[in-house]
C-alpha cells in the first residue's frame, strides 16, 4: 500500500484566453482577465492648418490640433508637446512643457507659422510633412491573483461532497505600456510543492501596445515596482532570475504588507517588449482552510512619446 504524502498544490493559471480552467473534483478554479479599453491615454485631433494648405509664399497661417486625454479616472503629468521639424517653414512660437491633464481633459495647441519665401523655394511648388511630438508620462499597474490550496482540505471536501468555485483574476490598467504576468512553467497545470522549501519562479514581461513609443525605448532605473505578499512568501529573490531587481525591502499598503521589489538598472525595450523579468518566490505554507487567494500588485512609471505629421504645400504666384 502507497504511503500518502501532504503536500501544498499551488493552482497557477496561465494568462491568454478571456477564461481558462484547471478542475479537481468537486473544486474548479477559473482565470478571468480584464484590460482596460485605453491604451493611448493620449490621443491627437483635428489636425488642421488656417488658412489651409495650400499657401502663398511669405504667408502667415497656424498650425492647431487638440489633446485629449481619453480615460475617465486616470491624470497624466508632465506633458509636453512641440514641433521638431517645419522644413523650410518659420515657427514663431513654442508649444508647452510640464502640464498636467486630468481625466476627459482637453488642451489645444497652436502655433504661428510663416510660409517659406518665393526666393527661398526658388519659385517652385515646395511640400512638407511638418513633424511635432507629444509627450507625457503616466503610471501603469497590475494585479495578478495567485491561488494557493492546500491538499489535506481538499481532501475533506471531497470527502463531504462539496463543491467549491474558485475565480482567480487578472486585471491590466489603462495606459500604453502592459505587464504580463505568468509562472516559468508555461503551463496550465498545478504546480506541487512538497514538505521542504519550494522556490517558483514567476516571470513578468512589459509590452508596449500603444500608438507611439516609450521614450528613449526604456524605463528608468527605480520606476517598477512589483509586490508580493509577505502573507504568500517568505522571500522574492532577484538575484536567482534576471532583470536586475533587488527585492530585499518591505512595505506596507493598507494594513497589508509586501516585499516591494524594484528594478536596479534601466529596461530597455526591443521590438515593443523587454526581456523576461524572472523573479524566484518561496511560499509559505500557512495555508488553513480549503484555500486562499493572494494578489501581486505592480505599478510602473514611464514616459511615453507619439509623433504626428501634418502636409502643407506652398505654391508660387505664377503657378
Amino acid at each position: 500500500m502507497k504511503k500518502i504524502i501532504p503536500f501544498l498544490i499551488i493552482i497557477i493559471l496561465i494568462s491568454g484566453c478571456v477564461e481558462q480552467k484547471w478542475v479537481v473534483p468537486d473544486i474548479s478554479v477559473s482565470r478571468e482577465n480584464e484590460k482596460a479599453d485605453v491604451n493611448d491615454i493620449i490621443v491627437i485631433k483635428n489636425v488642421e492648418s488656417y488658412p489651409k494648405s495650400p499657401l502663398m509664399p511669405s504667408t502667415s497661417f497656424y498650425l492647431k490640433y487638440r489633446l485629449e486625454n481619453i480615460d475617465k479616472t486616470h491624470t497624466v503629468t508632465d506633458v509636453s508637446t512641440d514641433i521638431w521639424d517645419a522644413c523650410m517653414y518659420k515657427v514663431n512660437t513654442n508649444g508647452f512643457s510640464g502640464k498636467v491633464m486630468y481625466p476627459m481633459s482637453i488642451e489645444d495647441v497652436q502655433y504661428s507659422m510663416k510660409s517659406p519665401s518665393v526666393d527661398e523655394i526658388a519659385n517652385i511648388r515646395h511640400k512638407c510633412d511638418i513633424a511635432f511630438y507629444v509627450d507625457y508620462k503616466f503610471e501603469g499597474a497590475l494585479l495578478y491573483d495567485v491561488v494557493v490550496m492546500n491538499i489535506n482540505e481538499i481532501m475533506r471536501v471531497q470527502e463531504s461532497e462539496k463543491n467549491i468555485d474558485i475565480k482567480a483574476r487578472e486585471y491590466w490598467g489603462p495606459g500604453p505600456v502592459k505587464l504580463d504576468a505568468e509562472f516559468s512553467s508555461g503551463e496550465d497545470e498545478p504546480v506541487i510543492i512538497g514538505e521542504g522549501e519550494t522556490k517558483l519562479p514567476i516571470k513578468f514581461t512589459l509590452k508596449d501596445v500603444g500608438s507611439g513609443l516609450v521614450k528613449d525605448n526604456k524605463i528608468p532605473e527605480g520606476n517598477v515596482h512589483i509586490y508580493f505578499p509577505t502573507e504568500m512568501v517568505s522571500n522574492v529573490d532577484g538575484e536567482l532570475g534576471t532583470g536586475n531587481f533587488s527585492c530585499g525591502s518591505k512595505t506596507t499598503m493598507e494594513g497589508r504588507s509586501y516585499w516591494d521589489c524594484s528594478n536596479k538598472e534601466e529596461i530597455k525595450f526591443f521590438n515593443r517588449e523587454s526581456s523576461p523579468i524572472i523573479l524566484y518566490l518561496t511560499f509559505n505554507k500557512n495555508i488553513k482552510k480549503y484555500y486562499k487567494t493572494f494578489t501581486i500588485i505592480s505599478k510602473f512609471t514611464y514616459n511615453y512619446e507619439l509623433t504626428k505629421t501634418y502636409p502643407v504645400e506652398t505654391i508660387p504666384y505664377s503657378v
